[in-house]
């Protein structure tokens, strides 16, 4: 990866300036639906992860208070890439219960779901693919 592709993914990431340490990772939220379109047109995301991007994609698309989060690994490293892990409503507000109910039918294969306290979260965790 260039310095100017480097820059390029930490300034949709929210993450300019990160100061990975080498091998490292550096965690990102609030990632918008347009950034998260971005980080694919641009060929920044793994594509192991491939399989969730539409999900996302959709319920995004859906409900514009959700955003995505994940984790940036380090340019040094040779597996370096951009995970989109999981969504979480933003601003944290309560959601009208069909809205709730879809997400929790959409996401219910999430390894963690959170619906309280006004928070809505799925979290999904990759292994060993790449």
């Amino acid at each position: 990866m260039t310095d100017e592709q480097i820059k390029k993914r930490e300034i949709i990431l929210g993450i300019v300036g990160c100061k990975y340490m080498h091998g490292s990772m550096e965690k990102f939220g609030g990632l918008s639906i347009g950034r998260f379109e971005q980080l694919i047109s641009d060929g920044f995301l793994s594509p192991r992860d491939q399989e969730t991007y539409p999900k996302f994609l959709r319920f995004m698309k859906k409900y514009n208070q959700f955003r995505a989060f994940g984790y940036a690994i380090s340019p040094d490293r040779h597996d370096s890439r951009v995970v989109i892990q999981g969504l979480e409503s933003f601003p944290f507000y309560k959601l009208p219960p069909d809205v709730v109910e879809e997400f929790k039918r959409e996401f219910a294969n999430a390894k963690e779901l959170t619906v309280e306290n006004n928070r809505y979260t799925c979290l999904f965790e990759y292994e060993g693919k790449q």
